[in-house]
């Protein structure tokens, strides 16, 4: 008898497929032989009789209703544990998922506590540049109080060169005319 897949002896014992015949050539005889004939040599292959071929047809049922109890247990043993497997699976994925949630928050609870130090040490720079312009401003006018009061020397030694100038001028016609 040739070799079943599994495929084939599921459809063979759902009944989607009829089983092969287990027929084989007898080199002796020459002749076909079956279960349902009898091997015998002294009289040649000869039909079985009613009985013979009930209980040949039922040993056939009763051992596809056993392969077909084998592929039940079969089937629901690996659904059982497909199913099985499946939870521990969905439960490792919900226990990742939930570690992997607390993992990202917590990092992104530390980058938004660095951003939050970062703009804390940029207002305190800039309250300081703030700070320093005032600084500067006041400096400023100081500088523009300082620059009119050097203008208003300057125009004092102005109006006195001016006046020496005059005094000097003054006393050189003084001289010059006194002189021969």
């Amino acid at each position: 008898m040739e070799q079943l897949s599994t495929f084939q002896k599921c459809m063979i014992a759902a009944g989607r497929m009829p089983a092969p015949a287990e027929s084989t050539t007898d080199p002796k005889l020459d002749k076909p032989t079956n279960t349902m004939y009898y091997d015998n040599k002294l009289e040649g292959n000869k039909p079985m009789n009613l009985e013979d071929r009930v209980s040949a047809q039922e040993r056939r049922q009763l051992n596809s209703d056993v392969r077909i109890e084998e592929l039940y247990r079969d089937m629901t043993t690996g659904i059982k544990q497909l199913s099985e497997d499946m939870a521990t699976s969905s439960k490792q994925l919900s226990e990742d998922m939930a570690t992997g949630s607390k993992q990202l928050t917590e990092y992104l609870g530390k980058i938004e506590d660095q951003i939050e130090d970062r703009f804390n040490k940029i207002e305190t720079d800039i309250s300081g540049m703030k700070a320093d312009i005032v600084t500067m401003q006041g400096d400023i006018a100081v500088l523009k109080e300082d620059m009119v009061s050097v203008k208003g020397d300057i125009t004092s030694i102005k109006l006195t060169m001016a006046k020496n100038h005059q005094d000097t001028v003054q006393v050189l016609t003084q001289i010059l005319e006194r002189l021969p």
